[in-house]
């Protein structure tokens, strides 16, 4: 599943931002730092910084458009780790991953 080709770079100006803010805060992020993004672009930021990406389907885009935008392809590997719908779904996921 993953975006466009315009983001095919292997830094993104938000995999930057994050890392930056990462560094400066003295944090080291892995794959129990989720981040939790409405495109495309922040499903590659996320795999970039090696953190679990969350993709907030706020559009409410159905399945067939989701594995569109992200196929999963050579040129387009970057796939969220989950989608949620609405912030009900994205509490039930905190909880499941709290409770483990």
């Amino acid at each position: 599943m993953i975006g466009t080709a315009r983001w095919s770079t292997p830094t993104t100006r938000s995999t930057t931002r994050s890392t930056r803010f990462c560094e400066n805060v003295g944090f080291v992020p892995g794959r129990n730092t989720w981040y939790i993004g409405d495109s495309t672009t922040d499903t590659v930021a996320a795999k970039n910084a090696g953190v679990t990406s969350i993709f907030y389907n706020g559009a409410g885009w159905d399945r067939h458009w989701l594995d569109k935008i992200f196929p999963g392809t050579v040129r387009h590997p970057h796939q969220p780790d989950a989608v949620v719908n609405d912030s009900a779904e994205l509490l039930g996921l905190v909880t499941q991953f709290l409770d483990r």
